[in-house]
């Protein structure tokens, strides 16, 4: 039976379509803007994944366990409170650079290289 594409295949075939026969046929004074059109759409692919927001919710489940529902601000209040800190989470660091990481991953995969 034939299987439609997913979101992240979408934007896949599209990326590869958008890079291999639209860029370098586009004008030199548009080539950055096509770049980043580009790129635009590969960070759209990578996120669509999901790595990004297993990541963050990996994380708040490490400092508030797996039945909460903490966010974002939470963890920040907690963090400028010092509600949370590595006394308390002796693995916050390690856990917060990971996260990092991952959402690096997405959003600029070559930073890490």
């Amino acid at each position: 039976m034939f299987k439609n594409p997913d979101t992240q295949e979408l934007l896949e075939i599209a990326r590869e379509a958008f890079v291999a026969d639209i860029l370098p046929q586009v004008s030199p004074d548009k080539r950055y803007l096509a770049a980043m059109i580009g790129n635009a759409m590969a960070i759209a692919q990578r996120q669509s994944a999901g790595v990004e927001d297993r990541a963050e919710q990996e994380l708040l489940h490490a400092v508030y366990g797996h039945d909460s529902d903490a966010n974002w601000q939470q963890f920040a209040d907690d963090l400028r409170s010092g509600t949370i800190s590595e006394q308390t989470h002796p693995q916050l660091l390690d856990d917060m650079i990971n996260a990092l990481r991952q959402e690096l991953s997405v959003s600029n995969p070559k930073f890490r290289e």
